[in-house]
């Protein structure tokens, strides 16, 4: 579905991604890991049109998407959430969904009909019975889980989840990862989750893939990669 060939993004004389190539297919959640500065949000950010490759393309269910601006991707189908929370803050939870609902993917609605169909999304992430209330009012885990209705709400083919369970407690990331399997199980959507946290991202994806000064440098499946001798080189400098 989501196909990344030789995806490359250089800053002057740093390359931050090196002609990365990969495939995700429907339904399916894939892990992007690797030590800090390895390029993970970089890639998302050239997959999302904030940044332009320098080399490479990519495409989404045969449509080439290089170079289009983010707006005409997201309509594309894909969606994704930041590593630093992003809610409208002068806005209420409901009203954070309705740009996606409006303009997103799907059929275009207008403002009546988008406030109902948010409370789908808010239902899901468990945030109904705050509909009304400014998202200032939220906690982390509570504007992250808006974030996560925002980008269902666009009806993506796919969803970027960068660093996602990022700032939540044990009992938060448990069930923000469920959530993940269930927006697979319930919408048909694929997911693409950067994490450091491993325990979360480990139990939770089909395949991993590894990125390290930019480059792909391993893939498979949990148990491969925790047991991948460079894999552990790039995160502790030795094999352990």
């Amino acid at each position: 579905m989501l196909e990344v060939s030789g995806l490359t993004k250089r800053f002057g004389s740093i390359t931050a991604v090196d002609t990365v190539g990969l495939e995700i297919d429907e339904g399916e959640i894939v892990g992007l890991i690797g030590p800090n500065g390895a390029g993970k949000t970089t890639l998302f950010n050239l997959l999302t049109g904030i940044y332009e490759p320098t080399e490479g393309s990519f495409s989404l269910d045969g449509r080439d998407l290089t170079g289009l601006n983010t707006g005409a991707i997201a309509q594309a189908g894909i969606g994704r959430t930041f590593q630093i929370v992003r809610t409208f803050n002068d806005s209420t939870v409901r009203e954070n969904l309705l740009p996606a609902l409006m303009f997103g993917r799907g059929e275009g609605l207008g403002i009546p009909e988008a406030r109902e169909k948010a409370m789908e999304y808010l239902t899901f992430v468990g945030l109904a019975d705050k509909a009304d209330e400014p998202v200032t009012n939220l906690t982390t885990a509570e504007r992250r889980s808006v974030e996560l209705a925002r980008a269902l709400s666009m009806q993506p083919r796919i969803i970027l989840l960068d660093e996602s369970a990022s700032g939540l407690n044990p009992s938060e990331v448990q069930a923000f990862s469920e959530s993940i399997t269930e927006i697979r199980d319930e919408y048909g959507i694929s997911i693409f989750w950067v994490e450091h946290i491993m325990d979360a991202i480990m139990g939770t994806v089909d395949r991993i893939i590894v990125l390290h000064h930019g480059q792909k440098i391993a893939e498979g499946t949990p148990e491969e990669i925790r047991n991948n001798e460079k894999v552990s080189e790039a995160y502790f400098g030795e094999v352990v």
